[in-house]
């Protein structure tokens, strides 16, 4: 009975854990994300912006 208990009583602990370490690299990633693509826009030509935002505006 043991063994059978043990392993239900650990896996609410690692799944939490899971979730959190999932929780804070999406926050990271995100955050590393949206510096990246500002600073990319912010590069960018709007020769090179035009025809994409065309593109888009037609398929919508």
């Amino acid at each position: 009975m043991e063994g059978h208990y043990a392993p239900k009583k650990r896996a609410p602990k690692g799944i939490l854990f899971a979730r959190g370490c999932a929780f804070r690299c999406l926050l990271y990633m995100g955050n590393v994300w949206r510096r990246v693509m500002e600073e990319s826009l912010e590069s960018l030509n709007t020769s090179l912006l035009r025809p994409f935002s065309q593109l888009v505006s037609s398929i919508l």
